[in-house]
């Protein structure tokens, strides 16, 4: 497949994808970089495109508090906050633009950092951002290949569910 000047290119997942988006940038392409930040594991990327799919603001009760800043688990730490309020503007402004970027994409650059995930203890949640809070809160765990093929597979067939036409402009 192909990229050229005429296609709309969303680059999600690791610093690598952020990588790859910046030189396309560079390059004058049309390219929507990691709107939720940079994301490291495959079930935090497809929850993200999860959350453009169907983009139902984010809420001050999704948000935890360090104390410091206000963050949320599915977004990179830049989207942390002093404020609640501008965390959720920050981040409700991010999940508008990966919603508005898949709505347009016809090419998806997605690179995996790593299978290993982090769970939230409270929740049993994978979170996409542990934000350098305390070890003991979270549980390490390798994912199977046949986890990420699972989730990776559910997502597809709902986005193409949910977006017949999104399946022809991929070229799937």
């Amino acid at each position: 497949v192909k990229i050229g000047y005429e296609n709309r290119v969303l680059a999600l997942g690791s610093c690598f994808a952020a990588h790859i988006a910046r030189k396309l940038a560079g390059a004058k392409f049309r390219v929507a970089e990691n709107p939720s930040g940079i994301l490291f594991n495959p079930l935090s990327i497809a929850a993200a495109i999860r959350s453009y799919a169907d983009p139902a603001p984010v809420t001050r009760g999704e948000l935890g508090f360090d104390g410091e800043v206000w963050h949320h688990f599915g977004f990179h730490g830049d989207f942390s906050a002093p404020t609640a309020d501008e965390a959720l503007q920050k981040m409700n402004a991010a999940r508008q633009a990966g919603a508005d970027a898949l709505r347009t994409a016809d090419r998806i650059v997605l690179t995996f950092g790593t299978a290993w995930v982090y769970k939230l203890k409270s929740s049993g949640k994978v979170v996409s951002n542990c934000h350098r809070l305390p070890e003991k809160m979270f549980d390490r765990q390798l994912l199977t290949v046949g986890e990420i093929v699972a989730e990776w597979k559910s997502l597809l067939l709902s986005l193409w569910k949910q977006n017949p036409e999104l399946r022809e402009r991929l070229g799937i």
